[in-house]
């Protein structure tokens, strides 16, 4: 059995410190309404429980090492004088993840997102130096045929032959 640090405080604070750790991006109304007691009792119990309200997101995939290399290699192209043109897809939707959740304090809270959701509006652009080449905007899904098309009628003609064309790795069907 929990018992209670102070009187004020209405339930457990071991059963929250759970709680944060099973939905560590969930608001405080949301904590709050799972205990029956207000949002400004959670964040009290939260402050009790040295907890600090902060995320870092990342992909899934992320590689430091070859992030390294990447960064290298591009060095040495623009040591040539090749310009380099960076090219990217990317999408606008009305569910955002959540930038922020709870943890101990010092320690960081992961989050994950779902990169891929349905419902979007995108884009597609490139830019040199800052300034952009091109950029495009679609309301229905980029797949292999349009993004294909973009490149070759609209940036290709508009870079120089030498140009060094970074781009993610994203799949298109």
């Amino acid at each position: 059995m929990c018992e209670k640090n102070r009187p004020s405080i209405k339930f457990c604070l071991e059963t929250l410190k759970k709680d944060v750790e099973d939905f560590p991006d969930d608001y405080q109304w949301e904590h709050a309404k799972r205990f029956g007691v207000s949002q400004p009792t959670i964040h009290d119990a939260l402050k009790r429980l040295n907890k600090s309200y902060k995320k870092t997101l990342s992909h899934p995939k992320a590689d430091e090492t070859k992030r390294t290399l990447f960064q290298q290699q591009l060095k040495q192209y623009e040591q040539a004088g090749k310009p380099i043109v960076y090219l990217d897809e990317s999408g606008f939707s009305q569910s955002a993840p959540r930038t922020h959740g709870y943890a101990d304090k010092g320690k960081r809270c992961y989050g994950i997102h779902n990169w891929y959701a349905k419902g979007r509006v995108n884009t597609i652009g490139a830019i040199i130096r800052n300034t952009f080449v091109t950029l495009s905007l679609f309301t229905g899904s980029i797949n292999t045929d349009v993004f294909h098309a973009r490149i070759t009628q609209d940036l290709l003609p508009k870079v120089p032959t030498d140009a060094v064309i970074v781009m993610d790795n994203a799949t298109f069907s």
